[in-house]
């Protein structure tokens, strides 16, 4: 279900690499504190400073860049 949402990205959309990142983080918190979370109002911003927190930093924003192009790459 993951490969399919990321490859459902529009391939021109310059957002894409980060868009890739969230949908895997997002499954990836479903999956470590269950489905429920989706559900949780306040989950998006969860997201949102999880994700800004990672990009403020060079060496994690330079591995979610790679795992970006890597989630990019297997859904096609």
């Amino acid at each position: 279900m993951l490969a399919r949402r990321i490859g459902a990205i529009d391939p021109t959309d310059p957002d894409r690499r980060r868009k890739a990142v969230r949908l895997f983080l997002e499954a990836e918190f479903a999956r470590a504190f269950g489905a429920g979370v989706l559900n949780d109002p306040a989950f998006p911003q969860l997201l949102d400073a999880v994700q800004q927190q990672m990009q403020e930093d060079a060496r994690a924003a330079a591995a979610l860049h790679a795992l970006g192009d890597l989630l990019l790459r297997q859904a096609a």
